[in-house]
């Protein structure tokens, strides 16, 4: 696929060699939503070889593959005529996101979906667009976006959502539908999805979030989801109080878990609030799901167990019941923040392949799972690693792709920096884990001096295409920030230097990210002041897609919070650039951080 992609990219240049037209790249501006009628393909050069004799669909398929992996270089041949442009603005629809609540439309298609309008209407006018071009049959997987605090009986909302239900028939090569957001899925979506079993519904709801909750008690949220053969994928997050608020959401939950053989993916973050003027009183009474005499919900592919409140279960433990009575024998990825459900499932996982430890560290149970999981993983991602736990991680090693070390930082001096990844252990999992292509990893500085030993080690990683670091800010201090200072200056400095000391030629990485701080919660009681969270920042790297930008190192730059315009002002890496003009006083202050780093306490 790789020389696939160089014969368009050369197809591109030749077409516009003598021309005064010239391919857009990754951040030009994206062609117009006009359809285009195409017309017969033609040899540039009579005689020659030519792409035209793939034929339509194998050229479909190409134009598929670019679009996953190098969007840019599609915009560049959607360009080369009409007959690339109409087959290019197909795969550009595969994966459409719509928001039903904001003023603004956003898709990976690459036509401006950023007009903005009032209300629903931009929803209307993309639906009118998408189908003037007869690009609605051209979406595989629609996502479905609102406010978690907005009714979808709002009138507005109710009219984007009868709309959009109206034009899913024509949607044909629709495989998979996500609705994100709120307490429900309306009415008219479920009805819509009567007649197409085939289609995967992916459902990720807020029930404690939404400002309608009294109105609408929860024994009604999710009616519409009982026995539904589309359910594919359910995602719950939910922040109780009092018993019954909790109780209210868990029998209609079980009632879904029960009733839906089709769900594959379940992921549960129920819990009481973790910050505030006080601490909340325990649940004094069993709230969970309840499960008994042999109830199981279908063979799941995914769990994510991120928060769960299994306290005075009635029958002894009900991790001991969720091990041996659920059927894991099709699981593939497991999340879970309490290791002793997943040390108890080990004798049932056959196809695990995915493991996250969000809150633990490589030792103890975690260190016995990773020893003895019946099979090698491809990722694995928990909060710190020490010299004793990274066998039970290295025997993984031929087969990981991801590997994620990271933890928040805490109010207790040291901690973070004593936990974060040390050389010796870099260089051991470099020498094994061969085949990692994504990284993500907690590295410390000392004596106000970067890491250049660690980034060494980093760079030479052969198969290295995503690195994500994280840099201690220093929230046990905050008058004497960690230093050097993590700014935009520095960032792309980090950048340049992981880029040419790469191994890789050519170097294999496109995205990193550099992180200046992770904040700890804030807390109950006295709530510590919001300095860690305003001085946090984050800095992303995107590398050229193109071939021919290669040598040249190319890339994105972006800061998190701030636009693409804002970020613009670092491109040439000034570190005394002004703050724009124009910038609102609540993003004047990341333009700040970004540019000067973290400022102490006044």
């Amino acid at each position: 696929m790789a020389s696939l992609k160089r014969k368009f990219d050369a197809l591109v240049e030749f077409c516009f060699s003598t021309s005064s037209s010239k391919p857009k790249r990754d951040n030009d501006s994206t062609p117009t939503s006009t359809p285009t009628k195409a017309k017969p393909p033609q040899k540039a050069r009579p005689g020659g070889s030519s792409l035209i004799i793939l034929g339509r669909d194998i050229t479909a398929l190409i134009m598929d593959e670019l679009q996953r992996s190098s969007p840019g270089t599609l915009s560049s041949v959607a360009l080369v005529s009409s007959y690339y442009h109409v087959l290019a603005r197909y795969s550009q629809h595969r994966d459409v996101t719509v928001r039903l609540d904001q003023k603004y439309l956003t898709s990976t298609s690459s036509w401006p979906l950023d007009i903005p309008a009032e209300s629903s209407a931009h929803l209307l006018w993309w639906l009118n667009q998408a189908k003037t071009g007869q690009l609605l049959p051209a979406i595989h997987r629609l996502t479905v976006r609102h406010d978690r605090y907005q009714s979808t009986e709002d009138s507005e909302v109710k009219q984007a959502i009868e709309a959009l239900c109206k034009h899913l028939p024509e949607m044909s090569g629709l495989t998979d539908l996500t609705w994100d957001g709120g307490n429900d899925v309306p009415d008219p979506v479920v009805q819509a999805l009567s007649g197409r079993p085939a289609l995967r519904l992916h459902v990720n709801l807020y029930p404690s979030r939404h400002r309608v909750n009294e109105e609408k008690p929860h024994k009604q949220v999710f009616s519409g989801l009982m026995g539904l053969t589309n359910l594919t994928s359910l995602k719950i997050k939910h922040i109780f109080v009092t018993d019954r608020q909790c109780l209210d959401i868990m029998q209609p939950l079980k009632d879904v878990l029960l009733s839906c053989k089709t769900l594959r993916k379940l992921s549960l973050d129920i819990h009481q609030p973790r910050s505030g003027c006080s601490h909340q009183v325990p649940p004094s009474t069993y709230v969970g799901l309840g499960f008994v005499d042999g109830q199981r919900p279908a063979a799941l592919r995914e769990l994510e167990l991120r928060s769960y409140p299994s306290r005075n279960y009635p029958n002894g433990r009900e991790m001991n019941y969720w091990a041996t009575t659920f059927d894991w024998s099709q699981l593939e990825r497991l999340v879970v923040s309490q290791p002793e459900l997943a040390h108890l499932m080990l004798p049932y996982l056959q196809c695990l392949r995915h493991v996250e430890f969000p809150i633990s560290s490589m030792n103890g149970l975690v260190q016995d799972f990773c020893s003895r999981v019946p099979e090698s993983l491809e990722s694995i991602s928990v909060a710190s690693v020490n010299i004793e736990g990274l066998d039970a991680l290295l025997r993984h090693g031929p087969t990981l792709r991801t590997l994620r070390i990271h933890q928040v930082e805490t109010y207790e001096p040291e901690e973070w920096r004593n936990e974060a990844v040390s050389e010796s252990i870099m260089r051991r999992i470099r020498g094994t884990c061969t085949v990692i292509e994504e990284l993500e990893v907690d590295i410390g500085r000392d004596g106000g001096k970067w890491p250049y030993a660690m980034l060494d080690i980093i760079a030479s990683f052969p198969r290295l295409r995503r690195l994500k670091l994280w840099f201690e800010l220093g929230v046990c201090d905050e008058s004497n920030p960690m230093k050097p200072y993590v700014t935009a200056f520095a960032a792309r400095h980090l950048f340049d230097y992981l880029l040419s000391r790469s191994t890789a030629r050519p170097s294999q990485l496109r995205s990193i990210e550099i992180n200046s701080g992770s904040p700890p919660p804030i807390g109950f009681g006295l709530i510590r002041e919001n300095w860690p969270r305003d001085n946090s920042a984050t800095f992303r790297c995107s590398v050229s897609e193109r071939d021919d930008d290669g040598p040249q190192r190319t890339y994105a730059f972006d800061v998190e919070g701030l636009t693409r315009t804002e970020s613009q002002c670092f491109g040439e890496g000034d570190p005394t650039v002004e703050v724009p003009s124009g910038v609102h006083r609540l993003l004047e202050k990341q333009f700040l951080v970004a540019r000067d780093g973290p400022s102490p306490p006044q």
